[in-house]
């Protein structure tokens, strides 16, 4: 589903909320230092929205060489400026399945039963992490002649925004009105130094509730996430 048309750059959706609160807008984040807080209060509500589901907006595949006697691999990003959010699957040559996830104790246990099995790799584990990338062990450790490839499927977490995005135009991948709707709640909360009012506490609930609708149009449309079972008399 196209979201284009909803979506608005970060400096316009600090300046619905301005509005919001009686103020006018601003032609930069750094015009003042409320404008400087939102933009600080904007980053959360994208970390909290990116926190919220795997979304298809931030869906990424990056393929990595299998190397020969080797059982660990680091799974670099895409961009710089975009860390991994969580890893989904990772998948073997052409074979159907992906690897199975297993914790660390349990490939600890794998590799103390069969250290020196060679052949396709079954099993994967994310072992920790490379700076901000991580790196997963696989086993059986890979034996290959040829050129095999590992791809990996991931969600990535989009970078904070900062003063100088203003003149970029940076667009968050989600619709205004969500991002929006969760500024104006987390600007009550600050307004009110962290005591929550009836005013956030509606305020919040709204965009809580717009954010599973959102999760769930932007998805796969499948109708309501909770369903209600009344018991007949």
């Amino acid at each position: 589903m196209a979201v284009a048309n909803v979506r608005r750059t970060a400096l316009q959706i600090i300046n619905t909320v301005r509005l919001k609160q009686g103020l006018l807008g601003v032609t930069g984040f750094d015009s003042d230092t409320h404008t400087n807080l939102l933009l600080n209060l904007l980053n959360e509500v994208i970390e909290e929205v990116t926190d919220f589901s795997d979304w298809p907006q931030l869906y990424r595949e990056y393929t990595v060489t299998a190397i020969s006697s080797v059982d660990q691999y680091t799974i670099a990003s895409v961009s710089a400026s975009a860390d991994i959010k969580n890893l989904s699957e990772i998948s073997y040559g052409n074979r159907s399945n992906p690897l199975q996830w297993v914790t660390v104790e349990e490939m600890r246990l794998l590799r103390r039963g069969s250290r020196t099995a060679t052949g396709e790799p079954t099993f994967v584990a994310l072992m920790g992490t490379s700076g901000s990338e991580p790196f997963v062990r696989v086993h059986p450790v890979p034996i290959t002649a040829d050129v095999t490839t590992m791809s990996v499927v991931y969600y990535k977490m989009p970078r904070l925004l900062v003063t100088a995005d203003n003149t970029a135009g940076v667009v968050p991948v989600w619709p205004a009105s969500l991002l929006v709707q969760g500024l104006y709640a987390k600007a009550l909360l600050d307004e009110n130094e962290g005591v929550q009012t009836k005013q956030f506490d509606a305020a919040y609930a709204e965009f809580r509730k717009m954010l599973m609708e959102v999760d769930n149009r932007l998805g796969a449309d499948t109708g309501p996430m909770f369903v209600k079972i009344v018991p007949r008399v």
